[in-house]
């Protein structure tokens, strides 16, 4: 469970910095570079998580010079990192889209360079208009996290099967399937609420 926590942690943060960049780059409209990160974007969303992660394990090790030096799991973290972030940039460039001229015309007048407007007006008000999304986008690759044990990576549900192979434990499956269930949902639960609670103190200090 340790296991699942740390990697979900570390790939969701470094999948909003990254979405956050490449919702910055779309939402631009930089020519060729724009381009790309549309088509990684949509590319990605086209894909499911799973086959994401065969290719991570079975593919992605032969364009490596020696394939045992890669490690398995560091290609499953960034591939997983790869995945948020696309849908990451697409939930910021959402908020970034119902941001008014106006806030841009605001910033202009106060002498505020086009940086300095993007990070003390623009990205707080994107930022908290995709909130709710971007929590949705934290509980679900939580929980998405469970797929690595579908290439044999031994996270809680890997190890709960591979506890409920060995003969004596083959009894009591259902009962640690259901406590690997209560557990996950007693995590986004709390997730939840305290997404809303960060929400209604937004909306107060607004």
């Amino acid at each position: 469970l340790l296991f699942n926590l740390l990697f979900s942690a570390l790939s969701i943060s470094n999948a909003f910095v990254i979405g956050m960049v490449c919702a910055l780059i779309r939402q631009k409209k930089w020519g060729i570079y724009s381009s790309l990160v549309k088509i990684y974007i949509d590319l990605i969303r086209g894909l499911p998580l799973v086959s994401l992660l065969f290719f991570a394990t079975l593919v992605l090790p032969y364009f490596f010079f020696d394939a045992k030096q890669s490690v398995k799991i560091i290609r499953l973290y960034w591939m997983f990192t790869i995945f948020g972030a696309a849908y990451m940039a697409e939930a910021i460039r959402g908020g970034l889209q119902s941001i008014t001229s106006d806030q841009y015309e605001a910033a202009g007048v106060l002498g505020l360079s086009e940086y300095q407007a993007m990070a003390y007006i623009i990205m707080p008000q994107a930022l908290e208009t995709a909130y709710p999304s971007i929590m949705n986008l934290v509980i679900a690759l939580l929980k998405d996290s469970t797929l690595l044990s579908t290439v044999a990576v031994l996270d809680v549900v890997g190890m709960m099967q591979a506890t409920a192979a060995r003969v004596e434990w083959m009894p009591y499956a259902v009962e640690g399937y259901l406590m690997v269930g209560f557990v996950f949902w007693l995590l986004c639960y709390g997730l939840s609420r305290i997404s809303d609670r960060v929400e209604r103190q937004i909306k107060v200090f607004r």
